[in-house]
């Protein structure tokens, strides 16, 4: 439990991300289109790009391009498992997919939290 008097300009004024965390999100909200728009079944294209920006994807692993993944550095999804379309992947903070595992169409996982 937090003890003391919130201070919320304090708060407001700190850097929430450093500069490698900020540049990482610069470049792939640039590259972005190029998963989001490639054709259905490439998915190997898919999880070349997510490893390029340092996800930690297995083998024979399918994830559509409907899907949103914000932050592919906290993302890590074991072989044989699958992210449906249309899903929101809100990755804050780490998120891990076992083995054979399936993230349904448009489901929504979060794994952020508020600086309070």
């Amino acid at each position: 439990m937090q003890t003391g008097k919130l201070n919320i300009s304090q708060n407001r004024s700190s850097a929430k991300y450093n500069k490698k965390e900020i540049l990482l999100r610069i470049l792939w909200g640039l590259c972005s289109p190029l998963f989001r728009h490639s054709p259905r079944p490439l998915f190997g294209w898919r999880c070349f790009l997510l490893r390029s920006f340092g996800a930690r994807i297995g083998k024979q692993v399918h994830i559509y391009n409907s899907a949103v993944i914000y932050m592919p550095w906290n993302l890590e999804i074991g072989d044989w498992s699958s992210i449906g379309e249309e899903t929101f992947i809100y990755n804050l903070g780490k998120i891990t997919i076992g083995t054979k595992a399936t993230i349904s169409h448009r489901a929504h996982l979060c794994a952020g939290t508020h600086d309070y």
